[in-house]
């Protein structure tokens, strides 16, 4: 899902959104071929959609630097669906770097924030991947 509401001016760009997996009487949205990774942040607390469902406000904004190099922040801010739990926040940094059409680097890091009590447990992740395309 892209952000609802965007600005951008070259090489910056603003973005905003809001997004719920619902829950009805305790059973959640169940998305078992969904990416939540890209979209509920990349510590993976939400892989799985709380029995309370998850409501996520999110701000993202990127940052083209010279040589083919990017950079984004995004901000997370989550609740339950159902019963206003506060499940905490996260905030994400990416680093990107497109060598050629062929080869990119990608640098990922997360530190997910819990909310109240019997919310999931604060994380930290780094993550870095590089990839070709045949």
């Amino acid at each position: 899902m892209p952000p609802i509401i965007t600005s951008s001016r070259k090489p910056l760009t603003f973005g905003l959104g809001y997004e719920v997996l619902g829950s009805d009487n305790g059973t959640s949205v169940k998305t078992p071929l969904a990416t939540l990774h890209k979209f509920n942040g990349f510590a993976d607390v939400f892989l799985s959609t709380p029995a309370d469902g998850l409501q996520d406000f999110y701000i993202v904004g990127k940052y083209a630097l010279p040589n083919n190099i990017t950079l984004a922040a995004f901000y997370h801010d989550y609740e339950s669906d159902a019963g206003s739990m506060d499940y905490g926040d996260e905030w994400n940094l990416v680093l990107g770097y497109k060598h050629n059409a062929n080869w990119s680097a990608t640098a990922k890091y997360a530190d997910y924030n819990s909310g109240e009590a019997g919310s999931p447990a604060s994380i930290e992740r780094l993550s870095v991947q590089l990839d070709y395309k045949f």
